[in-house]
């Protein structure tokens, strides 16, 4: 019996070669080996534990040989990612950061795709370029991430307040005169 830890995510088992057992009488002479249950060498075993087993017979006697073949999944899902959005700034001066996993496609895995996560969360307030981590997994917790940053632009134009300012008299042959201005 082995294990085979699979690191690839393009197939969803492994080809696995095993050399088919032997077989021979009390004579020395070989007897015919049959695989009776499971892949032949050199085939594609699926994920999981598979039992492959060969028998012989001879006169009213068999006597099988069997084994058991592992194949665990450690590959993480695949997926493409789409264009980065660009937030705008409100008249608050912030933007909400949006549900960005729908930016992923193609998210494949052999062993089904579980959970996923992004940081920050949906909903989070920013006022500038932000980096986001999407974070998918399998049903087996092999994960993986992508990270960018979304760009956040200020289109707001920018407001000014002027004081209301009172004319002031100047006596004639004065250099100067204190004005109060009040703020905004």
């Amino acid at each position: 019996s082995f294990t085979v830890n699979v690191q690839n995510s393009d197939s969803c088992g492994a080809t696995i070669p095993y050399t088919a057992p032997q077989a021979h009488n009390s004579c020395g002479e070989d007897l015919i080996v049959t695989r009776t249950n499971g892949p032949a060498s050199g085939s594609t075993f699926p994920f999981g534990t598979t039992t492959v087993t060969h028998s012989t017979t001879q006169a009213s006697h068999t006597i099988t040989c069997s084994f058991t073949v592992t194949v665990n999944d450690m590959a993480p899902p695949t997926f493409s990612m789409g264009a980065t959005p660009t937030l705008y700034l409100d008249a608050s001066g912030h933007a909400a950061i949006p549900d960005l996993y729908s930016l992923l496609s193609g998210v494949t895995d052999c062993s089904g795709v579980g959970a996923h996560s992004q940081a920050p969360a949906a909903g989070t307030l920013v006022s500038s370029g932000t980096v986001v981590t999407l974070q998918v997994a399998d049903v087996l917790n092999n994960d993986t991430s992508v990270i960018f940053t979304v760009p956040v632009v200020d289109t707001i134009a920018p407001t000014i307040a002027c004081a209301n300012i009172a004319p002031v008299q100047m006596v004639l042959g004065q250099c100067g005169v204190a004005v109060l201005i009040p703020q905004p």
